[in-house]
């Protein structure tokens, strides 16, 4: 009997995933030769080095690097990689860990890993990695095939090294230490060369940490990167001071003619009004801007200043940039704690009620919004039930409803975190 046409074996072994199906693809290697490869490719193509979370274990490289002696092939199917540096044990395995070196230098020299992502939430600085290791990571920044980078609580002076070929960079949270400031090559009024021009850049800046140290890196004369091009920026982090919000201008200006998507995280910490919030955040150069995100936090707590969405409307109705803009979506969190709820004869509490009627006035304006086609309303929170929600959302802007702009929806923290 003729076998399965090895296209149609690659085909099929596609759709599974190399974390959720893994137990499927281990089983499915052993069935014949005709579904090894395939399946090992997808089992290999993302792979994740971190310790054990109960012991101090620092043989992980010593152990993969075995299986790359005995299958070498292996190392072409790893497209992305992840080091989790995430734990008490962590600091212990990238100092101890020496076949790590050897490792992150294989799979650098193939020129075939397209994502890379570092996370380094542990005790120790990144100079006391050892120089090896740095080297190492270092160097698959720099890889001539990486497309897309993500480094969480790590250096920033990482960004320094990244390939001209990356076209996404995601940042969360950075560690700016005093050692780990721009490199004397890169000081001064000379461009860097071969720097990566990006095409889509996400910022998680840490509430606590100047982001001013962070923009340097970012834009300039000395930037690492290139933004002019950029299409889709996020710029999302609770609690933001409220001097950081000028510093999402710098990000804006480079590529007001390019920008298509922007996420926006309003949340200022201190006395800003929604008339001052307009020389903190000017969207009116983004004039190819075709989708605007904003995102809500704290919006149930009645004791507290509203924070964010009483902030909407002025932020809306100044926005000369609107003629290109197509869809408007709001993520309403509310966080656990905020006991206050929306508990009247069983009815959703219309709280701040006259904001919403501004913001239903500001997105149903022909005028300032003529190629407007959807505004997504998301409330995500875990003791909302899904269709009264959706009934209070209708309720707060029955004029976006009506003209047929409106998808309401609801749902928990655990969906909208996936």
């Amino acid at each position: 009997m003729p076998g399965l046409p090895p296209e149609l074996i690659r085909r099929i072994v596609s759709y599974f995933r190399c974390d959720s199906d893994y137990t499927f693809l281990k089983r499915a290697c052993l069935v014949s030769s005709s579904f090894r490869k395939p399946c090992q490719e997808v089992l290999f193509s993302e792979l994740a080095l971190y310790p054990s979370e109960d012991s101090f274990e620092t043989s992980i490289g010593q152990r993969f690097l075995s299986l790359l002696d005995e299958s070498p092939f292996v190392a072409r199917y790893v497209k992305s990689l992840t080091i989790l540096a995430n734990s008490g044990a962590a600091t212990k395995w990238l100092a101890s860990d020496e076949a790590l070196e050897a490792i992150l230098g294989r799979l650098a020299a193939l020129q075939i890993i397209t994502d890379f992502t570092f996370v380094y939430i542990t005790s120790g600085q990144w100079y006391t990695v050892p120089a090896q290791t740095r080297e190492s990571i270092e160097g698959l920044c720099q890889s001539p095939s990486l497309s897309s980078l993500s480094i969480e609580y790590g250096p920033i002076c990482l960004v320094t090294f990244a390939s001209p070929s990356i076209k996404r960079l995601t940042l969360t949270n950075l560690i700016v230490e005093s050692d780990c400031m721009l490199p004397s090559s890169l000081l001064g009024s000379t461009t860097p060369i071969h720097r990566p021009k990006l095409k889509q850049l996400n910022i998680h800046p840490h509430p606590t940490r100047d982001l001013s140290r962070v923009i340097p890196f970012l834009v300039g004369p000395s930037a690492s990167v290139d933004i002019t091009g950029l299409e889709v920026l996020s710029v999302t982090e609770s609690s933001m001071p409220i001097e950081e919000y000028g510093l999402i201008n710098c990000l804006l200006l480079p590529c007001a003619s390019s920008l298509r998507v922007l996420a926006l995280t309003l949340d200022p910490t201190g006395p800003l009004s929604g008339a001052n919030l307009r020389s903190f955040i000017n969207l009116s150069t983004l004039a190819n801007l075709r989708e605007l995100s904003i995102q809500v936090n704290n919006f149930f707590r009645r004791w507290q200043e509203p924070r964010g969405l009483h902030l909407l409307p002025s932020l809306l109705k100044a926005t000369p940039l609107a003629g290109s803009l197509e869809s408007f979506n709001l993520y309403i969190i509310h966080h656990h704690g905020t006991y206050q709820r929306y508990l009247h004869g069983g009815e959703l509490d219309l709280y701040q009620y006259d904001v919403w009627q501004e913001i239903d006035v500001a997105l149903t304006d022909k005028k300032q919004f003529p190629e407007l086609r959807r505004v997504k309303v998301t409330v995500v929170d875990d003791y909302f039930s899904g269709k009264p929600t959706r009934q209070w959302v209708e309720e707060c802007i029955p004029l976006v409803k009506r003209g047929g702009l409106l998808e309401a929806r609801a749902m928990t923290y655990l969906a909208y975190e996936a």
